[in-house]
C-alpha cells in the first residue's frame, strides 16, 4: 500500500537537496540525493538513497493559483481540520507530495517531515490524517 505525504511551503523558503540531506543524516542515517535539483522539479523520483540504498520515492506537486489549489481550498470545509489547512494554503504557496510503498515509506515521511520543518511550512501525513503547521 502506498503512502503519501504533503510538504507544504513557501517556494522561496524551499531548502535545497543539500540541506535537507544534511539535516536528516544528522539523525544517525546517512541520506543522499543524486544531485541538487529542487525537489518539486524533480519529476517522478526524488533519487533518495539511506544508506547507500536506493529507495523508491516518487515526487508530484501543486502551485498556489493552479486549478488543484483552488480544489485544494474548497475540499477543505469537508475536513475536521479544515480551518488549519486553509490557514496552511493562505501562508504557503506549493505542495509537494511524496508517495512510496513499504520502507521507503518510512524514508518518505522523513523527508516530508524534515522538508516541512527546514522551510517552517506544514507537514501532512495523509494516512494518519494528521496536518502539522510549523509556522504557527
Amino acid at each position: 500500500m502506498a503512502h503519501e505525504f504533503h510538504i507544504y511551503i513557501k517556494s522561496d523558503k524551499q531548502p535545497s537537496m543539500s540541506s535537507i540531506a544534511r539535516a536528516l543524516s544528522s539523525r544517525g542515517f546517512s541520506f543522499a540525493f543524486t544531485d541538487d535539483t529542487p525537489l518539486h522539479e524533480r519529476g517522478t523520483d526524488i533519487g533518495l538513497s539511506v544508506d547507500g540504498n536506493s529507495q523508491a520515492v516518487s515526487v508530484s506537486s501543486v502551485d498556489a493559483g493552479s486549478p488543484t489549489w483552488a480544489e485544494l481550498a474548497a475540499s477543505a470545509q469537508d475536513r475536521p481540520d479544515g480551518e488549519t489547512l486553509l490557514k496552511v494554503m493562505k501562508n504557503t504557496n506549493r505542495r509537494i507530495t511524496l508517495t512510496a510503498d513499504g520502507e521507503a515509506s518510512r524514508w518518505a515521511r522523513d523527508v516530508s517531515r524534515g522538508t516541512a520543518l527546514l522551510a517552517v511550512g506544514a507537514f501532512e501525513n495523509v494516512e494518519k490524517s494528521s496536518l502539522i503547521f510549523y509556522g504557527g
